[in-house]
């Protein structure tokens, strides 16, 4: 049941017309379909009533269904696995849909739509279809198609209204109620799934029967996926345990495929593991789980969510105040302030939950040690904050310390979506490098690639196949079209919106599709962000007259914000004259209280417009629907590939969308890809797109010791050790290695390896300062030891070869001044901060042993 090529082209051309309508393409440039696509209607329903069959078998007796979706009868072994099979049916029938091609036949195909989604594993796309559709007629196959609008809407009431065949259909609704309130078994729902099937078998009509196989399937996944199913075996703990979380209204029936996975890997029952989980799997639905998992087997009474950002911090905390409104777990979240601003006792006598950064998490914990005694599990957010010189190296120490510090049976959950080589990181941090959660096949919702084009009069819309971008799929025509913008003025050159750059066309596209659903332009550098926001208040400035975001969003909301940055930045800051039109800046420098305020309105849908650096991809929930890139570079740098999935994972979320949009809004991109000098340009930016390509998260202080590199002309400089003194480096010290870097290569750019040597002066000054910072100054104390016990235990050393673990021990240079406390430090060790260095009650790394 393989779908050949022509289905394939078939399939295109209907995305294509259904892109046109939401592209809200004029009719007359409507793309033609040579090929009538309700040819594959039998397709694409013989496909999931033939997976359906096979998945209602396996409800035999107490079994629940396997793991993964058997294969039906008759499919040959050439024929391909029946989830990616079953993918094409649901992409088909909501493609059909969304072109609009027969509004006769949209309830039943959004029926047969979510029923797909939902049996290939896309529970969240399953439950947006269900939640926009109407809810069918009773006389689609004699009540049959209702029963299973109510199976996948998860309401297991009685079905109002008579229908033919209301006994059977109330009486297996009756059955699914009383599994998931604690009043039948498997083995109960089994029964009631068998003889249903075997009466549409024996004697209902072909539609009747292909329903019944449908809900057959449907009940065989509820009980698997259930989560009064999962939890009690998973977690080691008796139902009973479970049943007060499971009566409450928002805890989940159901645990998503990436949920079912951290289940089997044993994380509810204690286990400390690396997840690498895409963005909108289920992450924060997970951390609940674990959390709820810890306290409820009497694992922990203090569980630490570590999260990198103050921002993350937030939004974590208003997702686990919802999870846990009426209970007694205490939820606190440290401030920035350098101050003990929580009372232990109170943190101690309840269970809580404590959301910090790490840096606020060390600095509580050497003040009060024993609360590291007391933390018994720790889950590390957007856990890949490694490399990057500006922060990694401090992150990495942080993390190094807690793991030394914290009780051997403390579970540790490293979570993140980009993490390249999580083996080696679990290795690390776990001491097991099988502990990680792969992400191997889970897809939440499906990603539309397109590049913008504007060759002709009129600019299009490129798509290409995600799986293979170098392939074009289908096109979408004369969306991008240019407008004369009135002079002001002495102007006598003619201006145009949008022109043929990244920004200028971002906007536009932004602009267009808002009405859509959210929007994110992503920007490599802030200035560019500023750049758009001018544009914007320039446009209006000049009298031009377009839909701008204000009138998709809460008008009232966005008028706060305005108001906001006017008193942080002005009223005539280009953030805030945007912000009065529904565009909100979205950056590191954007103030603290602006950020909180722009994230909690595109996350409740307030606002709808965000322009944004890579602010994007730290792990704030905004619920995008459009994703336009403006540049594949971030800063001078060319943007990682882990970086850019993690950015792309935002687009379209779970639950929310059904398909997330990323568009490369530059035209030269797509348009000069053959052209020698935009080749190079187009490979990258197909680079980015192939997931395969991600970079290892790699340790920054083992990154101090790497070459310099030049591309043009093409350079190779060893650092030797003495060039990475820089602890106390000031202008004259960068000069002088900067002119020693010129003799040993004359060719060298001397701005380009300034820039280097800089950013390995503010690494090693930043570690500098947290040895200082955390050095307990006891009588007595051995800096040098203390230095080299915290750096056998980095991941720095964990990867590092033996030779360069032998430079970094000869590379130590621990000083005794005059005073207590005058050291100098090179990029080689750090130290134990805030618990005694060894002991059986702290981690050590086995090397350092």
């Amino acid at each position: 049941m393989r779908p050949e090529a022509t289905a394939l082209t078939i399939l295109s051309t209907t995305r294509a017309r259904a892109k046109m309508h939401e592209f809200r393409v004029a009719p007359a440039d409507f793309n033609a379909l040579p090929r009538d696509p309700s040819m594959l209607f039998p397709l694409a329903i013989g496909i999931l009533g033939d997976v359906a069959a096979a998945v209602a078998d396996t409800l035999v007796g107490v079994a629940v269904a396997p793991a993964t979706l058997p294969r039906p009868l008759g499919w040959g072994e050439l024929d391909e696995d029946p989830q990616g099979v079953l993918r094409f049916a649901s992409i088909f029938f909501d493609a059909y849909l969304n072109a609009q091609l027969d509004a006769d036949l949209d309830t039943e195909f959004s029926l047969l739509c979510a029923a797909a989604y939902y049996i290939a594993g896309n529970v969240g796309s399953a439950t947006v279809i269900i939640r926009h559709m109407a809810a069918p007629d009773l006389g689609l196959a004699g009540g049959l198609g209702h029963l299973v609008y109510n199976i996948l809407k998860n309401s297991f009431f009685p079905i109002d209204g008579p229908h033919a065949h209301q006994a059977v259909t109330n009486q297996l609704l009756q059955a699914l109620g009383g599994y998931f309130s604690f009043e039948a078994e498997t083995g109960d729902i089994a029964e009631v799934c068998r003889a249903f099937r075997g009466y549409f078998h024996r004697s209902g009509s072909p539609r009747e029967l292909f329903y019944s196989d449908v809900v057959g399937a449907l009940c065989a996944l509820k009980l698997r996926n259930a989560a009064r199913t999962i939890l009690p075996t998973a977690s080691g703990m008796a139902p009973d345990i479970w049943r007060p979380a499971l009566a409450k209204p928002l805890f989940p029936i159901e645990l998503w495929p990436a949920q079912q996975r951290i289940a089997d890997a044993g994380v509810f029952a204690g286990r400390s593991v690396v997840i690498q989980m895409p963005t909108s799997a289920g992450k924060t639905r997970a951390t609940e789980i674990i959390i709820r998992s810890a306290f409820l087997s009497g694992r922990a009474h203090l569980a630490v969510i570590v999260a990198p950002y103050r921002s993350l911090c937030h939004d974590i905390r208003g997702d686990l105040v919802t999870a846990f409104a009426g209970e007694n777990v205490r939820l606190d979240e440290a401030s920035d302030a350098y101050q003990f601003d929580l009372a232990l006792d109170a943190l101690f006598a309840e269970d809580s939950v404590l959301i910090v950064t790490p840096e606020k998490l060390l600095y509580m914990l050497r003040r009060a040690p024993e609360l590291a005694e007391r933390i018994g599990l720790v889950i590390y957010d957007e856990g890949h904050q490694f490399d990057g010189m500006t922060r990694g190296p401090t992150y990495e120490l942080l993390l190094t310390s807690l793991r030394m510090s914290l009780p051997t049976e403390t579970q540790i959950v490293l979570i993140s979506a980009v993490i390249g080589n999580a083996p080696d990181v679990a290795a690390w941090l776990v001491g097991d490098s099988d502990a990680v959660v792969g992400a191997e096949g889970l897809l939440p919702t499906t990603k539309s690639i397109a590049f913008a084009s504007w060759q002709d009069q009129r600019g299009r819309l490129e798509y290409v196949k995600p799986e293979d971008p170098a392939e074009r799929e289908y096109f979408v025509p004369r969306i991008i079209a240019d407008i004369a913008l009135p002079l002001r003025g002495r102007e006598t050159a003619q201006r145009r919106f949008p022109e043929k750059t990244g920004g200028d066309v971002g906007l536009f596209l932004g602009l267009h599709v808002v009405r859509n659903g959210s929007v994110a332009i992503f920007c490599g550098r802030k200035d560019s962000v500023t750049k758009i926001c001018s544009r914007a208040a320039e446009i209006v400035d000049r009298g031009v007259e377009l839909e701008w975001p204000i009138e998709t969003s809460d008008a009232a909301e966005v008028e706060k914000i305005r108001a906001l940055c006017e008193l942080e930045l002005g009223a005539g800051a280009s953030a805030t004259r945007a912000a009065a039109l529904g565009l909100f800046a979205h950056h590191a420098d954007t103030p603290q209280g602006i950020r909180l305020a722009i994230e909690h309105a595109m996350k409740e849908g307030l606002a709808k417009f965000v322009i944004c650096t890579s602010t994007l991809a730290q792990g704030v929930n905004f619920p995008l629907k459009y994703l336009i890139v403006t540049s594949t570079r971030q800063g001078r740098e060319q943007i990682l590939v882990r970086d850019f999935h993690n950015l792309m994972g935002r687009a379209g979320r779970a639950g929310m969308h059904t398909e997330g949009s990323v568009i490369f809004s530059t035209p030269s991109i797509y348009d000069q890809r053959q052209q020698f000098l935009g080749r190079r340009t187009w490979n990258s930016a197909i680079e980015l797109l192939d997931a395969r390509n991600s970079e290892p998260s790699r340790s920054s202080i083992l990154s101090l010791f790497d070459p310099y590199q030049q591309r043009q002309p093409p350079i190779v400089q060893e650092i030797p050790p003495e060039w990475l003194d820089l602890a106390f480096a000031d202008a004259p010290r960068i000069n002088e290695i900067v002119a020693a870097a010129l003799a040993a290569q004359p060719n060298i750019s001397e701005r380009e390896f300034r820039g280097f040597i800089e950013g390995r002066a503010r690494a090693v000054q930043n570690v500098a300062a947290f040895l200082v910072a955390n050095m307990t100054f006891a009588e007595g104390e051995d800096a040098a030891e203390r230095t080299t016990e915290l750096a056998a235990n980095t991941l720095a050393y964990h990867l590092a070869d033996e030779e360069t673990r032998m430079q970094s021990r000869r590379s130590v240079s621990v000083d005794r001044g005059v005073g207590r406390g005058q050291h100098r430090w090179r990029p080689t060790r750090a130290h134990s901060t805030f618990a005694p260095a060894t002991g059986s009650g702290c981690r050590t790394h086995k090397l350092a042993q």
